[in-house]
């Protein structure tokens, strides 16, 4: 290549990102990931006693979740939010629902039927208005018919 070439070569690629392979990607990808295990890492070091291979241990079994790390470290058991229910708390807890399944069902049956009959009463109107101009059609008809034979009987 020319000097010539070089320099236009050169002045083509100002302004234009490099492109990435996607090795490269990946390899930026695997370096993000590893800053934010190694930050996890920190954070957990600085909530606990814990040296930098425990922290690392405890993030491993955790899939790096810090909260449960944390947890885990302070010996916090997961508190299951369900509350426990009665016999009797069950039993109209089931009734409720039945209930409400019931009310809904109805109020979807109710709005179907009001539907149903909207639609029955505008078929109703449309086949009445197609009745009256079709009786209004036969009434020109027959006057034109009338007025024909009127004129021919004269």
């Amino acid at each position: 290549m020319t000097d010539m070439d070089e320099s236009n070569a050169a002045k083509q690629n100002v302004g234009q990102q490099p492109t990435l392979t996607r090795e490269d990607i990946v390899a930026r990808r695997e370096a993000q990931i590893q800053a934010t295990k190694e930050r996890f890492v920190r954070v957990l070091m600085k909530q606990t006693d814990m040296n930098e291979e425990e922290a690392k241990t405890s993030l491993e079994a955790t899939n790096y979740n810090v909260p449960e790390s944390v947890r885990l470290y302070m010996g916090i058991e997961k508190r299951d939010d369900k509350k426990q229910l009665t016999l009797n708390q069950g039993i109209i807890k089931e009734i409720r629902d039945v209930m409400d399944d019931a009310a809904s069902r109805w109020r979807h049956n109710q709005r179907m039927q009001e539907r149903s009959q909207m639609l029955r009463n505008y078929q109703y109107a449309m086949l009445q208005q197609q009745q009256q101009q079709q009786n209004e059609q036969c009434h020109t008809i027959h006057e034109e018919t009338t007025v024909v034979e009127d004129a021919s009987g004269n």
